[in-house]
């Protein structure tokens, strides 16, 4: 082999290595990015169905799909190191050539079966999150539906009062997640003023009323069974829980504000004196909080607000509620 041929081997080594080098860091950062899929379902109670198929992993995991993507690079790229030298004419081992043909349309067809892999991973995660179904309670979802068909909460138009008197105190550009957000009377509120919202409800009827008094306004509706986990879809600037009590949740969804960010809730408050006069809300006690609950939600957040007491509502009942306003540092 001449000088020039040696050249010509080094240099399609050269070049062939760094290629598989960078194939292979992007390969790696693609198989990072679906590795959320690897982690186990939310656990169901026996009372819930299975998860949709939406949610059933696809054929090739994350760490294989990657895996893939090596051995396609490595073949492709390992093949042009073969055949690269007959291009001037510095190699007559037509074997050698054939068979680095070979290897890089091998390589070539394993890349493009691992791109598509990916790809699914991708939009499956995406379908995840949107759609927000990890493991729906069909006896709750039903319960609601039928409510909402009946046309409960129909008249129930105006934003919370509570969520009505702080608004001016919230961010007004950013984006906002109302969990149990029901036919979304507080994201048109929130949307109304400026903020793009994520309203997460477990009723698709509810949702589609909601869908349809919000046009225009930019809302991404999300059906989710809240109690069956949940994972927010983006960081938020406002994060408003108004009378669903799901206490760890809300503590949990701290991490997904971002700083300055402001979370506002408002439950039934349990009453513990016995003489204390009746108040409207549900009677079952699991859905109402504690005197002193929602303060041990701010940990890490500066509390703006906090209040329990007896409050009217807009129809002219009378609540047992409490309220905490919280924000994240900035």
């Amino acid at each position: 082999m001449t000088i020039g041929g040696v050249a010509a081997v080094l240099v399609g080594l050269g070049v062939g290595g760094g290629a598989m080098w960078f194939a292979w860091r992007v390969v790696r950062a693609a198989g990072r990015e679906g590795e959320p899929l690897d982690s186990p379902p939310p656990a169901q109670s026996p009372s819930q169905p299975d998860a949709p198929d939406d949610n059933a992993p696809v054929a090739t995991p994350p760490r294989q799909s990657s895996a893939l993507g090596q051995i396609g690079a490595v073949l492709a790229l390992g093949g042009v190191c073969l055949w690269l030298p007959s291009l001037f004419n510095v190699a007559d081992s037509w074997p050698l050539t054939v068979a680095g043909v070979i290897a890089s349309l091998l390589g070539v067809v394993i890349l493009r079966v691992n791109a598509q892999a990916q790809a699914a991973l991708k939009h499956q995660r995406t379908r995840r999150i949107e759609r927000g179904r990890p493991a729906l309670s069909e006896a709750d979802r039903r319960k609601w539906d039928a409510r909402y068909r009946e046309g409960a909460y129909e008249a129930r138009r105006q934003p919370s009062a509570f969520l009505a008197a702080w608004a001016d105190r919230l961010p007004q550009r950013g984006r906002a997640l109302d969990l149990a957000c029901g036919a979304g009377r507080n994201a048109i509120f929130l949307a109304r003023r400026g903020l793009a919202v994520d309203a997460v409800d477990i009723s698709p009827v509810a949702l589609a009323r909601g869908r349809r008094d919000a046009r225009g306004l930019d809302i991404r509706w999300i059906e989710a069974d809240l109690e069956a986990g949940f994972t927010p879809p983006d960081d938020y600037d406002v994060i408003v829980n108004i009378r669903y009590v799901q206490l760890d949740l809300v503590a949990a969804l701290v991490h997904a504000m971002r700083p300055g960010a402001t979370l506002l809730v408002e439950q039934h408050l349990r009453q513990t004196d016995p003489t204390a006069p009746p108040v409207v809300g549900p009677q079952n006690p699991a859905f109402r909080v504690l005197p002193g609950a929602l303060p041990k939600l701010a940990s890490g957040l500066d509390v703006a607000h906090h209040e329990e007491g007896l409050f009217t509502e807009p129809d002219g009942g009378v609540a047992a509620l409490a309220r905490l306003v919280a924000r994240r540092p900035a």
